[in-house]
């Protein structure tokens, strides 16, 4: 048997428990990955904590300050719970606040990169965002798209650029304002479209009519669609 000194096998245990903490988290006692979102290495970014610990980059476009990773806490800022609905027809009955996972994945890198999907109800609480900081209105959106000069080209300065994540042939993508949208697709009656485009809510507008930002792998141009509550759909906060 090779026996190891007392000296090395502290510094390893030592090194194990510093890899540890620096590629995950804990939220709840599960394991929380790493996303490997392809950021503007260009910029300078800086970060900002939820209500469960998770860390996040943020992104000052304009004179705006925005997440640079969708939202992917488990809890409302009061602390309580957000339930988890995995069940299809369970999530079209719902009446109240309720997250996912794309196709209902446990993975955690997978998680970390594309963030949760929530549906109306958990939006209309008012307690999603973290502390200091809200959902955007569609104005706050509009505000923004406009400043990197409006719907015909903010899509490619908003996309994360290349094919890690996003399908070819992610026209125009080229973040060149840092935000690192990613496709995490949306939940209605199933889960679609991941790869393909991304879905965040704004607080404007009431059920069934919910004004919302989309993204789109084969467009240029960043549209808008209504959805109603019990669509499950990505989250974006703005700096107060």
């Amino acid at each position: 048997m090779v026996r190891v000194h007392p000296v090395i096998t502290k510094f390893l245990i030592f090194l194990i428990m510093t890899v540890s903490l620096m590629n995950c988290e804990k939220d709840n006692g599960i394991s929380v990955g790493s996303t490997d979102a392809v950021f503007n290495p260009s910029l300078s970014y800086g970060t900002m904590t939820d209500q469960d610990g998770n860390v996040y980059k943020t992104i000052m476009i304009g004179n705006q300050t925005w997440m640079a990773e969708n939202l992917r806490t488990k809890k409302y800022s009061d602390g309580t719970n957000i339930s988890n609905v995995k069940d299809h027809s369970a999530w079209l009955e719902l009446i109240s606040g309720a997250y996912c996972s794309y196709n209902n994945t446990k993975n955690a890198d997978s998680i970390c990169t594309y963030g949760l999907l929530y549906n109306g109800y958990a939006l209309a609480s008012g307690k999603l965002a973290p502390e200091g900081w809200h959902i955007p209105t569609f104005e706050e959106w509009n505000s923004m798209i406009n400043y990197l000069g409006g719907t015909s080209i903010a899509d490619g300065y908003l996309k994360e650029s290349g094919y890690t994540h996003w399908n070819s042939p992610n026209t125009d993508a080229d973040n060149m304002s840092g935000f690192t949208a990613l496709p995490g697709g949306f939940r209605d009656n199933v889960f679609r479209d991941l790869g393909k485009s991304c879905w965040w809510w704004t607080t404007t507008g009431e059920h069934p009519n919910i004004r919302t930002v989309v993204l789109h792998y084969k467009y240029a141009e960043l549209t808008y669609f209504l959805q109603a509550n019990n669509c499950g759909l990505s989250i974006r906060c703005v700096k107060n």
